[in-house]
């Protein structure tokens, strides 16, 4: 079975930096590398205020919640700034609209994750997601920092 986005984040918790890529690379889907490039890449920017919105937690148990995160992840260009793909129509309310009813559709768990990484705050949410990590596990999936190039 696969493991979702936040069992993944929390099995690093105990990991060595080494194992803690090896986890990430392990579970490797196109989901999780868009979660770590929009939680680490500056250049991309959500197109919400901070903080979780009023919205009502799925009261389902983990694994049989209307939706996961793996099909919500698809809108996730819908509540990012500037991306190529998102209508210019768009209006605020109807952005923070489609992020509640993406929190909404997935477990309580996925959706508290959705917040930390809209507000790019999964390092802080689960010990051990650092951006070495992620750098050492994916090369060249985040931009080069100024430090690199030098």
């Amino acid at each position: 079975m696969r493991l979702l986005i936040p069992e993944i984040f929390d099995k690093l918790a105990d990991a060595t930096p080494a194992e803690r890529a090896e986890i990430l690379k392990k579970n490797d889907t196109t989901t999780l590398r868009d979660v770590l490039r929009c939680n680490f890449d500056p250049a991309i920017q959500f197109d919400l205020p901070k903080g979780a919105p009023p919205y009502k937690p799925s009261p389902h148990p983990v694994y049989m919640a209307e939706s996961n995160f793996f099909a919500e992840a698809r809108r996730l260009y819908l509540v990012i700034k500037d991306h190529p793909g998102r209508p210019k129509n768009l209006k605020r309310l109807q952005i923070e609209n489609i992020f509640v009813q993406m929190l909404e559709g997935v477990n309580a768990i996925e959706a508290e994750m959705l917040i930390a990484l809209k507000d790019k705050a999964l390092a802080k949410r689960y010990k051990g997601l650092t951006e070495n990590v992620v750098r050492t596990a994916f090369p060249g999936l985040l931009p080069e920092t100024s430090t690199e190039k030098a």
